[in-house]
């Protein structure tokens, strides 16, 4: 797409305030939250069907986390961030950290260095050993989601490594201190439900939903990415107009991806216009579509089940071994 193209899109295509269909999603995951208590209480069977619902409105909200971090649930600013911090707490992400993250990632899509996500991949594949390799191997074909686990730690971790040049700076300050305050408030939410003796109850109903989140977003978030080339690191970033080239779009599900996915799936539109919110995601794609030539989109296009299905039959450093010298 060239530059010229893009800006044409990009000005039909303004921020936007908080949308009545976002508003919707909020109110059903509310209705799912609490029938997803209810089921739990009759427990046998029952107890699955809870799991169910919760992941579903676990899996929204990570999705509209992803939603804040790109300024795309609100005009205002303190909104978006408001409802970031709420909605990674819930979902054990750290927002602030997520956000810098992933703002970066869409900045320097494909570069191996600069793209925060793949740098820490890089960094922790590189060192396999031949043991820890074989190891990989069986995690990878048990379906563990590594990944998402490598990233959810790395997030943690990074406001607190000494190796930032900037490691003073106030913006991770604050990513520090606000990590620290999600801590406290896990261990104050773990003291109450202790003392009203209902933190067996609520562990048990939360965290295997959680995981089976775990699972949900490593099953959507690779097929985007993975086997895509992967710049140099002496490289100029992509222009957004460019950044198809280094990415992958799911393909349309009716009900998955609009309802469960929140069009998650239109994952090449999201990276030329990253501020556009999941519900103009569609008429974005139809636009753009004018202006790659279509059997670009349709190369590009991938079913993220088959495609999880099928390489997880394959070596893990076969798929991702371009993106480092593990040697």
């Amino acid at each position: 797409m060239e530059k010229s193209d893009w800006n044409t899109i990009r000005k039909q295509f303004p921020r936007k305030g908080l949308s009545r269909a976002t508003l919707l999603i909020w109110m059903c995951d509310l209705l799912l939250i609490g029938f997803s208590l209810f089921l739990f209480q009759l427990k046998g069977v029952y107890i699955i069907l809870s799991w169910f619902f919760l992941t579903i409105a676990l899996l929204h909200t990570y999705l509209l986390q992803h939603e804040a971090t790109h300024n795309a649930l609100s005009k205002s600013s303190t909104v978006n961030d408001s409802l970031g911090h709420f909605f990674s707490w819930l979902i054990f992400m750290p927002y602030l950290s997520r956000k810098r993250s992933h703002v970066l990632h869409h900045r320097y899509t494909g570069h191996p260095t600069l793209g925060p996500a793949n740098k820490r991949a890089i960094e922790f594949f590189s060192v396999l050993s031949d043991d820890m390799s074989r190891k990989l191997e069986l995690i990878w074909k048990y379906w563990i989601p590594l990944f998402v686990l490598n990233d959810r730690v790395g997030l943690w971790r990074d406001p607190f490594q000494n190796t930032h040049k900037n490691h003073d700076s106030l913006s991770l300050k604050k990513e520090r201190n606000y990590s620290i305050l999600y801590i406290l408030l896990y261990l104050l939410a773990l003291i109450v439900l202790f003392r009203t003796s209902l933190l067996v109850t609520v562990l048990f109903w939360y965290l295997p939903a959680l995981i089976f989140l775990f699972y949900l977003e490593e099953l959507v978030n690779l097929p985007h990415h993975a086997e895509t080339p992967l710049l140099g690191k002496e490289e100029k970033p992509l222009h957004f107009s460019k950044q198809y080239l280094v990415s992958h779009s799911c393909k349309h599900v009716p009900i998955w991806s609009n309802i469960f996915l929140l069009n998650f799936n239109r994952h090449i539109p999201h990276h030329l216009f990253p501020w556009v919110p999941w519900d103009q995601l569609p008429r974005l794609e139809d636009k753009i579509r004018m202006n790659i030539a279509p059997y670009i989109i349709e190369e590009k296009t991938r079913n993220e089940i088959k495609w999880s299905i099928t390489n997880r039959k394959r070596s893990i450093l076969d798929i991702i071994g371009h993106y480092f010298d593990k040697r």
